[in-house]
């Protein structure tokens, strides 16, 4: 009976020295993350050429967000009421003609709910657009719109490029 007690008690100990690691790896991948975010305010807070600045906060979304392999920036163009992509990640060329109404695809859809939208099953999603699904081999997207002061703005989207990981909340 002792053996058991022990035993029960080993195991019980066991699992909160494993609870306390994964505890520890979310903490210090959550302070990386944090580092990270201050490291991109301060490039941002020097950076004055808009391009630059977009190209900049891509890659870095790109670099934080885990899942992330790809993603663009697209700013809201009032004249033509279209989003149009103005800085892009490990997309071709073929970017430059892709343009998104309210409501259309992913981005269009953030851009008009004014909240961000994950789908993790995007090659058989309500949002998969031609020609534009079929120029990259995304598997899950998630996006959010770009809101100043209340008005539109653009948004930005992030694919995992036929990974199998997902995005969660958390992204």
């Amino acid at each position: 009976r002792r053996a058991t007690e022990v035993a029960s008690a080993n195991q019980a100990l066991q699992r909160e020295i494993n609870d306390h690691k994964h505890t520890g790896a979310s903490l210090a991948a959550r302070v990386q993350q944090m580092e990270a975010v201050r490291a991109v305010t301060l490039e941002i807070g020097r950076e004055l050429d808009l391009n630059s600045l977009l190209s900049l906060i891509i890659e870095r979304a790109i670099t934080l967000v885990e899942a992330a392999r790809a993603g663009a920036i697209y700013l809201w163009d009032e004249q033509t009421q279209l989003l149009i992509p103005q800085a892009w990640h490990s997309r071709g060329t073929w970017m430059q003609d892709i343009r998104f109404a309210i409501g259309e695809g992913i981005v269009g859809t953030v851009a008009q709910r004014r909240s961000g939208l994950i789908v993790n099953d995007y090659q058989h999603s309500p949002y998969k657009r031609s020609p534009f699904a079929g120029l990259f081999g995304a598997t899950a997207m998630i996006a959010e719109p770009l809101i100043y002061r209340d008005r539109l703005v653009g948004a930005i989207s992030l694919d995992n490029l036929e990974s199998t990981q997902a995005f969660s909340e958390e992204d």
